[in-house]
Parts: C-alpha cells; structure tokens; sequence
C-alpha cells in the first residue's frame, strides 16, 4: 500500500502475489504488515484487477498526515 503525497510516496506495507497463481478463482494471500499500524487479514485476490483487503488498519500517524 502506497500513500502519494505532492512531494514525495511513501511504502507502508506490501504483499506479495505468486505468480503461478491460479485464475480465476479468488485466492488468499499473505495479510499486509507495516509501518504506522498497517494490518490487515489474508489479502484476497479476486481476480486480475481486483485485491480485497478484509479488517485493513491504518493508524493515521505517519509523518505529513493531518487529522
């Protein structure tokens, strides 16, 4: 997950995705883990365009960030 910012983009977590993966059913995937309280449950990729991301959590304190 990447927040973009005018001057700068910033990497809070990522999650890989196999290549050999299976379509076109929905395949579960490792969670996010992060920085800056990034969470989240498995990652499920619906399809070639389309990513759920159950129970995402973001705590909102990352430098730049206004409340």
């Amino acid at each position: 997950m990447t927040k973009k910012r005018a001057d700068r983009q910033v990497n809070f977590g990522d999650v890989s995705i196999p290549r050999e993966l299976d379509y076109p059913r929905p395949v579960k995937v490792g969670a996010l883990r992060g920085v800056h309280g990034v969470s989240s449950d498995a990652v499920i990729v619906v399809d070639a365009q389309t990513l759920l991301v159950p129970n995402f959590s973001y705590d909102g304190e990352a430098p730049g960030t206004s409340h």
